[in-house]
């Protein structure tokens, strides 16, 4: 494997890039059955594949729970901000992440998920204090990672006056946030800084955020894991999407 590879485990990442990016792959490993639905897949992009036996794919996949499948893909191409805003030109209210130093590649994965799953558009990530987008992550996000925009910025600070200057708002997830996520806080574009497991979100980032947002809680703990704050975020834009388009 070189340094430009990466090998994903599991059936359903497999699967997942198969259908979505099957450009990627270079090689599918297998051991036992090739399904057949699988397999026609496989032949359709010509991708090479062979099959070994579990004990040398256990080797390979780390003793990681691999179901008999893992595939040898390039490394994820991530997006420059320039390229996401590109895509983004023709969108009246576009939804952006901004993960300040997200390190936790299980919260990375969830987060993911949820973005997919609220079509959300683009994550907006540090090239050197974030989780990367690596197996793990493909396996936990359930093969979400091959439909989110990832962009991979040197300076988020620097990221956020550019978003400024394409006429999106930038808010800060915040426990003592003056708005809260259930608000009309999503009617023009948006990006949301999401801060990481251990310290939040940074002074500096706070300071270039134009409002701050927090969700409100009444049960007895004051606080909630940061892939669970983003599904409650991504469901509250998913669900204002859908009442303004049925209005």
């Amino acid at each position: 494997m070189s340094k430009n590879e990466e090998l994903i485990i599991g059936k359903n990442c497999v699967v997942e890039v198969l259908k979505a990016k099957p450009q990627q792959i270079n090689k599918i490993f297998y051991s036992n059955h090739l399904e057949k639905d699988i397999l026609e897949l496989i032949k359709k992009h010509k991708i090479p594949y062979v099959k070994v036996d579990k004990n040398k794919l256990d080797k390979m996949t780390g003793y990681q729970k691999h179901q008999g499948y893992a595939a040898l893909i390039t490394a994820i191409n991530y997006l420059t901000l320039e390229e996401l805003l590109s895509k983004l030109e023709h969108k009246k209210t576009p939804m952006l992440l901004i993960l300040d130093e997200v390190t936790d590649v299980n919260n990375f994965g969830s987060i993911l998920r949820s973005a997919d799953a609220f079509s959300i558009d683009g994550i907006i990530i540090n090239s050197r204090r974030s989780a990367p987008v690596n197996s793990t992550v493909a396996r936990i996000s359930m093969g979400a990672s091959n439909f989110v925009d990832i962009c991979r910025v040197n300076n988020l600070v620097q990221a956020i006056k550019t978003l400024k200057n394409n006429n999106f708002w930038v808010a800060a997830l915040d426990m003592d946030g003056t708005n809260n996520v259930y608000e009309d806080i999503y009617q023009k574009p948006l990006a949301i800084i999401i801060g990481g497991e251990d310290k939040g979100i940074s002074n500096m980032m706070k300071k270039n955020s134009d409002f701050s947002i927090t969700i409100p809680m009444g049960g007895h703990v004051n606080s909630l894991n940061v892939s669970n704050a983003v599904s409650i975020i991504c469901s509250m834009h998913y669900y204002d999407r859908i009442r303004r388009k049925n209005e």
